[in-house]
């Protein structure tokens, strides 16, 4: 099952409408206030989650009244953030592949709360990227294939997530690396380029946040 879900940041109309035209989704979940941009946008709801208190209030009411639309609706004062609401939600419904849409914006700190999000799939085994109109985050914790003419944008980034990163062998990139030890902190993997139409990224250990981005 493939699963969307869109989330309260930043939402590029156009680019989730084109994007949503050239993905199909089994299943789209609305985290909060993303439930706006599902609305302005007529993508089908399938799960409303969150404590609402961002989302305007008759569009949640609208789609209460939905049939065979589940809401499931939390206290203001909880633990999770809507965005890992969600993402828990996904994951409990068997989603086999999930895309993360209004996960970055103007708020640094749910930016980055979303980021790590992207740990729970991983850590099921499950692919999942947070895309915007200009970049598409996502996380590895193995050896990866990237294809040239696949990729999201000109640009590719990687970063460690973990303090380290062992091993880091770039093939097929302007900037190759060989056995190189990443470390939080460096930014020597940042703003690499596909210099063959395949590349890989090769480590023995650790975590690399991969972002594909455009200007």
């Amino acid at each position: 099952m493939k699963t969307l879900i869109i989330s309260g940041g930043a939402v590029c109309d156009a680019f989730l409408e084109d994007y949503c035209r050239q993905n199909s989704f089994d299943c789209v979940i609305a985290a909060d206030h993303g439930a706006e941009a599902a609305k302005r946008l007529g993508i089908p709801l399938n799960y409303l989650v969150g404590d609402f208190d961002s989302a305007d209030r008759a569009v949640v009411d609208s789609y209460k009244s939905c049939p065979g639309l589940a809401v499931e609706q939390h206290r203001p004062e909880k633990d999770e953030t809507d965005t890992e609401l969600a993402m828990t939600m996904a994951l409990r419904l068997g989603s086999e592949d999930i895309t993360l849409a209004g996960g970055t914006g103007t708020r640094l700190d749910h930016v980055l709360g979303n980021l790590y999000n992207l740990l729970l799939p991983l850590q099921a085994g499950v692919p999942c990227r947070m895309v915007d109109s200009h970049n598409k985050i996502f996380l590895l914790d193995q050896t990866a294939e990237l294809v040239k003419e696949e990729a999201f944008g000109k640009y590719v980034s990687f970063l460690p997530l973990t303090e380290t990163v062992e091993g880091v062998t770039l093939t097929g990139f302007k900037y190759p690396l060989n056995n190189y030890l990443m470390k939080k902190g460096q930014n020597i993997g940042i703003s690499n380029e596909f210099q063959e139409d395949r590349a890989t990224v090769a480590f023995r250990s650790g975590i690399l946040i991969c972002v594909q981005s455009r200007d």
